[in-house]
């Protein structure tokens, strides 16, 4: 029986990692798959409450804006990291929560690559 006992810790380390690892992972629920920035609208048009910059990309989605809400704590960061990806043709993955109606999508994170 030692070695099923031994077996079963196994098993229950390996299950615990994974746990400890997903939250980090999957902070955010909701994420695109990579895709480029094709327009940018900065001329304040709130298509969700508190809106900022808003975005389109590359693939479709249900509703076809991104927008960076003004207060999120990484505004100006994630700002220049739209502006900069989108002038380079950078491949980003964005982290949202989902629009409604003819509201965009409100961007919480986002991942961009050269």
């Amino acid at each position: 029986m030692p070695s099923c006992n031994r077996r079963v810790s196994i098993i229950g380390v390996a299950i615990a990692s994974l746990f400890a690892v997903a939250p980090a992972a999957h902070a955010f629920s909701n994420q695109t798959p990579p895709v480029t920035i094709t327009a940018v609208n900065l001329d304040g048009d709130n298509r969700v409450s508190g809106g900022g910059v808003c975005i389109t990309t590359s693939a479709s989605f249900t509703q076809p804006w991104f927008c960076l809400v003004n207060t999120n704590p990484l505004y100006r960061e994630l700002t220049s990291l739209i502006l900069l990806a989108s002038t380079k043709g950078s491949t980003c993955t964005i982290y949202y929560n989902p629009g409604t109606g003819v509201n965009g999508s409100e961007i919480r994170a986002m991942t961009c690559a050269p």
